[in-house]
């Protein structure tokens, strides 16, 4: 039923928004859907924000909360709680999601040039040519003309899928997994395939993982959903700093190549990670006392 209210909510919010783009830009139906194989539209921008947006609120924020309202309703009180707000629980959060996206640029690159065996060669070509096109327009939407274009992608890029993903997985496919299942740890490494899985991107299906993964633990332990939802936006919004002020010619790292660090650097990247996850793990589950 989850799935369902995803699929219905994603619906109506990408017609929603073909309609408001077709209103405000004059642009016939067939025109608008297929926008995104063109980027050199002039209203390619807008349109693509519209269209993502409507999606995004549709799909991860109104389809789920419908379903709460109908079959889970307890749980809204639930999801966002106090827990957590602290200054050492959240320096703790900042510090794990850092240092486990810098260890991370490892299996980014590693991910990102993998070959497959002969066998599987019409989907490796299909998965080369997707993973072209995402790069193009990941790469057209992250350039930003002006701080009110970087404004606009911080808030669709980075801020709705924060909320809506950690709400749609974590929040609710998450603890369904586990009563199903019966083990939190399969869980949430379910639910992070899963995620991953749901951007259609294979050449970044391994670090999506991980880091679905680190969501998963950040929630499982805390109990309030606040604290994946925070780490998430920390990732995407910093990529997207990062890529604005490489941009504003005001740091030389370009968040576009998939280069990793030293083996020195993530190594000691991964034990600061492993280091402020059990701290934080510690001042939830035995210092707090939430059950594991």
């Amino acid at each position: 039923m989850l799935l369902i209210y995803f699929f219905i909510g994603l619906f109506v919010g990408q017609f929603l928004a073909v309609l408001l783009c077709m209103a405000l830009f004059g642009t016939g139906f067939e025109e608008t859907t297929q926008l995104a194989g063109s980027l050199s539209h002039p209203y390619a921008r807008p349109i693509l924000y519209i269209l993502q947006f409507f999606s995004a609120v549709g799909g991860f924020l109104a389809g789920p909360l419908v379903y709460v309202y109908h079959y889970e309703s307890e749980r809204l009180t639930t999801l966002i709680n106090k827990r957590g707000w602290a200054i050492i629980p959240l320096l703790l959060l900042l510090l794990s999601t850092l240092a486990f996206m810098m260890a991370n640029s490892l299996l980014i690159e590693w991910n990102a040039n993998l070959v497959l065996p002969e066998t599987f060669k019409t989907f490796e070509s299909w998965a080369q040519q997707k993973e072209a096109y995402l790069q193009r327009l990941t790469l057209y939407l992250t350039t930003f003309p002006s701080a009110l274009h970087f404004v606009a992608a911080l808030l669709i890029i980075a801020l709705l899928p924060a909320l809506g993903e950690e709400l749609f997985f974590r929040g609710l496919m998450q603890p369904l997994l586990q009563r199903t299942l019966g083990n939190a740890h399969v869980a949430i490494w379910g639910t992070a395939l899963i995620f991953s899985l749901f951007h259609f991107q294979f050449y970044g299906l391994l670090p999506r993982l991980f880091l679905g993964a680190l969501f998963g633990y950040l929630y499982y332990w805390s109990g309030n959903l606040l604290m994946p939802i925070m780490a998430h936006f920390i990732n995407n919004g910093l990529s997207l700093l990062l890529r604005y002020l490489y941009q504003l010619e005001l740091t030389e790292l370009d968040t576009t190549q998939t280069v990793s660090l030293s083996g020195t650097s993530i190594l000691l990247f991964l034990l600061v990670g492993i280091g402020a996850s059990l701290a934080y793990r510690y001042y939830f589950v035995i210092r707090r006392g939430v059950v594991e």
